[in-house]
């Protein structure tokens, strides 16, 4: 990968997360909060299917930042066994955020995951954001840090999931009350995980 970063900071921080740990909903309230706190978004954060879904196979995505909805697993039945990515609706997906990306003070990714390890998916958003000097916050499984690795090099920061859940630098008590999250904008934000 080549990105060339102006910054001493890497301008890419990984959530890196272990199987069963649930790092959607952090995704999603981080970009709820700071999306209050008035930083523009761009990217994709998952949400957890209704009941009915089957949990790990439904993969509804909101598209940052408006929140349009998408499905982008195939509906195999309820008797299927394993999990069936759609890469059109995928790439749609990738396609909307990334006519979010101008003007957009933060990427959120919900994921570096087979796809883009496989190197498709994202990996062009994440370039172009890097490109744009916008900073990139996405998850990446524990699975996949190798590939992750070899993709983002030196422009990525890791920190795990429970140091970044334990974070409130990332939960402001402003945001909360629809105030800034951070004095200093998303940059500053992404900084605080390595001081």
């Amino acid at each position: 990968m080549t990105m060339d970063a102006t910054s001493t900071q890497p301008p890419i921080t990984a959530i890196v997360y272990g199987a069963g740990e649930e790092v959607d909903p952090l995704l999603c309230a981080l970009a709820g909060r700071l999306a209050a706190g008035g930083v523009r978004l761009a990217g994709m954060v998952q949400h957890a299917p209704g009941p009915d879904g089957r949990r790990g196979c439904d993969m509804e995505l909101h598209v940052l930042p408006g929140g349009q909805r998408m499905i982008v697993s195939q509906d195999r039945g309820p008797g299927a066994r394993g999990c069936r990515l759609d890469h059109g609706l995928l790439l749609d997906a990738i396609g909307l955020a990334e006519q979010a990306l101008p003007g957009a003070d933060l990427l959120i990714l919900n994921r570096f995951g087979k796809v883009e390890a496989d190197g498709g998916g994202g990996r062009d958003l994440i370039v172009a954001a890097v490109a744009l000097g916008i900073p990139v916050v996405l998850a990446v499984p524990w699975r996949n840090i190798m590939a992750f690795r070899a993709f983002a090099g030196e422009l990525a920061q890791e920190v795990g999931l429970a140091a970044f859940r334990d974070s409130a630098r990332f939960f402001h008590p402003d945001a909360q009350r629809g105030g800034p999250v951070h004095p200093a904008g998303p940059r500053a934000i992404q900084q605080e995980i390595y001081p």
